[in-house]
């Protein structure tokens, strides 16, 4: 019992250290801060439906009073250099919301979904919070475009 103790421990102690030491370079949070200010400054939002190559889903569950929000983003065609974030719509200041691709050294390229493959391809950008959350605002990248989009929750 002791020793699942401490490995449990010896995890956290390393996650939160990772955590630290990666935001403890300016350059990341710089970084971060500057999509998040793209993302949260947005007033013009593209239509979803006008866009054949992604595909973005919000699942969400109440679980230990807490609300989790999975946002899927899935691809009908290759999408090059891919990135993604999301914030909610009604956030709060100094918080770190989940993105994918921002911090690579190296292009990531989100591959076509199959229709007859039973796995779903794909990035999930994952929240967790106290409060009921209405609304994302989500941004993307590929191709050399940048997208912005206000996703609503469903029920």
């Amino acid at each position: 019992m002791g020793k699942r103790y401490l490995t449990i421990f010896t995890f956290f102690v390393t996650l939160v250290g990772c955590f630290f030491l990666f935001f403890d370079k300016s350059s990341n949070k710089e970084l971060y801060t500057d999509y998040f200010n793209r993302l949260n400054n947005a007033t013009t939002f593209a239509n979803l439906s006008d866009n054949k190559d992604l595909n973005i889903h919000i699942d969400s569950e109440y679980i230990n009073n807490q609300y989790h929000y999975v946002i899927t983003l899935t691809s009908n065609a290759t999408l090059n250099n891919f990135k993604a974030m999301a914030i909610p719509s009604e956030h709060s200041v100094g918080e770190y919301y989940p993105s994918f691709g921002i911090f690579d050294n190296v292009n990531i390229n989100l591959v076509q979904t199959k229709n007859d493959d039973n796995e779903t391809k794909g990035v999930n950008l994952v929240l967790s919070k106290r409060e009921k959350i209405e609304a994302f605002k989500i941004y993307v990248s590929y191709n050399n475009y940048e997208y912005y989009y206000n996703v609503t929750v469903e029920e």
